[in-house]
């Protein structure tokens, strides 16, 4: 599971990118996630990670009934509008 899209960061452009989520940290209130930025899904090692926790306007919150934590930060992930054009890998 993993992320695909076109990035910019400083001063470099990527093609394709592939984007996966590296770890997700669950407490009783809220969630969060690291997000590895790497040239290839062949590469073990990340260009740049990046921490997403959530806010009051897109919260990402954790539900124990829907199972895996790591397939909800996807769908998290999915809703904030840096990865709007992100394609499934």
């Amino acid at each position: 599971m993993a992320l695909s899209k076109n990035i910019q960061h400083k001063g470099f452009s990527l093609s394709n990118a592939y984007i996966k989520v590296l770890n997700v940290d669950v407490n009783k209130t809220a969630c969060g996630c690291t997000v590895g930025y790497f040239a290839s899904g062949s590469e073990t090692e990340p260009l740049f990670t990046k921490a997403f926790n959530g806010n009051l306007d897109n919260p990402f919150t954790h539900d124990n009934d829907a199972g895996n934590a790591l397939a909800q930060a996807y769908t998290y992930l999915k809703t904030l509008s840096e990865f709007s054009d992100a394609g499934d890998v």
